[in-house]
């Protein structure tokens, strides 16, 4: 796959969380099996996300509409809170952080 519209994409995305049976170490040999052309991006599977993170990088989901899910509930949970909640999370992430320095909890 060629990068769409010539657009130069630099920003370079990836998981959060690795996931078991990830696909990151396949995706050299996964990019060359999808289509040139798809209209929408349907991820049924997503884990911890590593083929949709790199198409997006590279520009291949540009103006496509996406459909990311799992079977685990607990999961997409992580994703949605990290994508509409990004400095609620880090608040309280800093609030647990502090409270483990204060209790010396590993």
């Amino acid at each position: 796959m060629s990068a769409r519209k010539n657009r130069l994409f630099t920003k370079k995305y990836q998981p959060f969380i690795k996931w078991a049976a990830g696909k990151r170490g396949l995706l050299k040999q996964l990019l060359p099996l999808f289509p040139k052309e798809f209209k929408n991006y349907h991820e049924p599977f997503l884990g911890g996300g590593a083929v949709f993170f790199e198409l997006y990088s590279l520009g291949y989901l540009e103006d496509k509409k996406i459909y990311l899910s799992d079977i685990n509930s607990e999961l997409i949970n992580a994703y949605n809170v990290v994508k509409n909640s990004p400095a609620e999370l880090i608040s309280n992430l800093e609030i647990i952080l502090h409270f483990r320095k204060i209790l010396k909890v590993a």
